[in-house]
């Protein structure tokens, strides 16, 4: 998950720079989940990268096959997603530390346990729905407009709804909103864009 995320991440400051019309995107992605592997402690071998990237962006039903690590095909593509690493490196100014909402989302889930919002039973089902949430947001700019808590604190809120959730009227509702410490323009902004997703 933090392969994908970390990916996702580096590919958004990408595109923030740079045109879709003047780089491949799917030369860009490679590179970019080979990076992340590597910053995230999971490093996975070019080849495998290579092969399973074919494979998702091919498909067997159109018939293109398996790709030939021996083939002159294979070479150009592997020369070119080093070049397009390298070059993302450079985009990103070799920046290459990524925080994600993961430990934000879970701390604010504790919380929130502890003070009575979530409910033993609900637990589980919270941070499921919390998650899923998250990693879907990956597929929008969130990570290059807010910061980790403020996104982790409008997923929480998103959750909340829509497990319906939130705190009757009365003191669980200031609390709630104490917990969560998030603006009213960034929680638009943060579920308006994740909802649109569906």
């Amino acid at each position: 998950r933090l392969v994908s995320a970390t990916a996702q991440v580096f590919f958004h400051r990408f595109f923030a720079v740079k045109s879709f019309q003047d780089h491949d995107r799917f030369l860009v992605a490679q590179a970019c989940v080979f990076l992340a592997s590597k910053v995230e402690e999971h490093p996975q071998r070019l080849q495998e990268i290579l092969l399973a990237c074919h494979e998702v962006r091919h498909g067997l039903k159109r018939g293109a096959g398996t790709l030939d690590p021996t083939s002159a095909e294979y070479a150009q593509l592997k020369e070119a997603v080093l070049k397009a690493e390298f070059c993302l490196l450079s985009i990103v100014s070799f920046d290459l530390t990524v925080e994600h909402p993961y430990e934000a989302i879970n701390g604010l889930i504790e919380k929130m346990h502890r003070s009575g919002h979530i409910s033993e039973s609900d637990h589980c089902t919270f941070l499921e729905a919390a998650i899923s949430f998250l990693t879907d947001s990956f597929r929008t700019s969130l990570c290059l407009q807010h910061e980790p808590k403020t996104i982790a604190s409008g997923i929480i809120f998103l959750s909340t709804v829509y497990l319906r959730k939130l705190p009757p009227e009365g003191p669980m509702v200031k609390a709630y909103w104490n917990l969560l410490s998030i603006s009213e323009r960034s929680i638009r902004s943060i579920c308006e864009q994740v909802m649109e997703l569906y």
